[in-house]
C-alpha cells in the first residue's frame, strides 16, 4: 500500500567551468622605485557577491536556438607587502569584478523539457538559480612605474544553473523505498 507525496528537488539545467581574466593598473600613491613584492606572504580572497541575471541570447553559431547567458560579480580582497629598501609596507586592496558568461549547452528552448511528464508546464529563465561549485584564482602583480602596479587576475569557476522541480512520489511502507509516480 503506497502513499503519494509531493517533494521538491533541485535539478541541474546547465553546468560549466568558466575562466575569467581581469587586468588593471593600481595607483598606490607611494614611491615604488626599487620596490619588490613579498609574494611569500601574499593572500588573495575571491568571493562571489552575485550570480544569475539570466537571459536567453541568440546562438552566434546560427542554430536559431538561444543560449543561456548570465552575470557573475566577484569581490577580490588582496593582502600583500611591498618591500621598499629595508622597510615593508602592508598593502590591502579591494575591488569588484563583474563578468558575463554563456553556457554552451543546453539551449533555452530545453527549459520546456524540465517537466517531461507534464506537457504544457514549462519553466522560464527567471526560475533558474545560480550555484557555485568551485572557485580558484591566480594573481600576478608587477610594478609598472613610480607609483603604480599592474595585476593580472585569472579566475576559474564552475557555475551551475539549477531549477527547483516538484516530484510526485509513492512511499512504499513495506519495503522502505521511494518510487517516482510522476513529475509535475
Amino acid at each position: 500500500m503506497g502513499h503519494c507525496e509531493v517533494i521538491k528537488a533541485k535539478v541541474i539545467f546547465a553546468d560549466e567551468i568558466f575562466n575569467f581574466e581581469d587586468m588593471r593598473t593600481v595607483d598606490t600613491g607611494i614611491d615604488l622605485t626599487n620596490a619588490t613584492f613579498d609574494t611569500n606572504n601574499a593572500r588573495i580572497k575571491i568571493c562571489v557577491l552575485e550570480c544569475g541575471d539570466f537571459e536567453c541570447v541568440e546562438d552566434p553559431c546560427g542554430t536559431k536556438k538561444h543560449k543561456l547567458k548570465g552575470k557573475i560579480t566577484f569581490a577580490i580582497c588582496e593582502d600583500f607587502k611591498i618591500k621598499v629598501g629595508c622597510k615593508q609596507k602592508p598593502m590591502e586592496h579591494f575591488f569588484r569584478v563583474t563578468k558575463e558568461f554563456i553556457f554552451n549547452k543546453p539551449f533555452c528552448e530545453d527549459l520546456k523539457n524540465i517537466h517531461p511528464n507534464c506537457p504544457g508546464l514549462s519553466i522560464d529563465k527567471d526560475s533558474l538559480e545560480c550555484q557555485i561549485e568551485k572557485i580558484s584564482g591566480t594573481n600576478i602583480i608587477e610594478i609598472k612605474d613610480k607609483t603604480k602596479f599592474t595585476q593580472d587576475l585569472k579566475i576559474e569557476v564552475k557555475i551551475i544553473a539549477e531549477i527547483e522541480r516538484l516530484l510526485c512520489v509513492s512511499l512504499c511502507q513495506n519495503i522502505g523505498n521511494i518510487h517516482l509516480v510522476r513529475d509535475c
